[in-house]
């Protein structure tokens, strides 16, 4: 089993392991857990999405450039309000395809040796695709009705010289430290992106305006298709749950 030396032992055994399960499971349908039931406290935003903890057990007070961006938001659609911006910060969101996007809220807390990054992200906002860091998510009331919503720090636009010379391939972008936090609803988030840090030779370093705050774009191929298949993430969550 998972020999790299004989490939078709390796694949043959894979199979006969599959079979062995297929059969207790068959046999014993208790084995398998119920995929469809909810994770403890999550809560079903309809259309393939849902909140996930950990998240704050009461209303927490956001403050500095994140506060004026949630307040500008909230004014814009509900009028002016006289009260600080309070919120109930939640740390992840399950996605339609099956994956888990996380939050800088409670990433930010973890040792980058036990973390998997997974707060950056794929959204489609004004018919424009672009890629963000998630900072939380929250729900607000609109216009009498409660929705969830996501305080994203958006990448810049990738770099149209490269991006046309690899034929849209190499997607490189600097990250905005800060500098590009807006609020978008959450079923305008597609998938997780993988955005790494570029490492370029010395000699390369003068073709990029900003090498040391530079990312490349990496993403999950066949997201489609396993999200028909009905692929679920599976959940290795090891934040406190409240």
């Amino acid at each position: 089993m998972k020999s790299h030396s004989e490939p078709y032992a390796n694949l043959a055994e894979r199979a006969l392991r599959r079979s062995q399960m297929n059969a207790l499971k068959a046999m014993v349908p208790d084995l398998e857990p119920d995929t469809d039931a909810p994770p403890r406290g999550s809560i079903n935003l309809g259309d393939g999405y849902t909140l996930l903890r950990a998240r704050d057990e009461c209303r927490h007070l956001i403050q500095g450039r994140s506060g004026e961006v949630i307040r500008n938001f909230l004014e814009r659609h509900n009028g002016p309000m006289r009260d600080k911006v309070f919120a109930v910060r939640w740390a992840r969101l399950r996605l339609p395809c099956g994956q888990v996007a996380r939050s800088l809220w409670k990433e930010a807390h973890r040792q980058l040796n036990k973390l998997r990054i997974a707060r950056n992200v794929k959204y489609i906002h004004s018919n424009r695709e672009a890629i963000a860091e998630v900072q939380f998510y929250f729900r607000a009331r609109i216009q009498d009705e409660t929705h969830a919503f996501a305080l994203i720090d958006d990448f810049s636009a990738p770099d149209a010289e490269f991006l046309e010379l690899s034929y849209g391939t190499f997607y490189i972008c600097g990250h905005g430290q800060g500098e590009h936090l807006f609020v978008i609803p959450v079923k305008e988030i597609v998938s997780v992106a993988a955005m790494v840090p570029l490492s370029i030779h010395p000699r390369a370093a003068e073709l990029f305006h900003d090498s040391e705050n530079s990312y490349f774009l990496v993403e999950k191929p066949g997201l489609d298709a396993i999200r028909l298949a009905g692929y679920m993430e599976k959940d290795e969550e090891l934040d406190d749950p409240l």
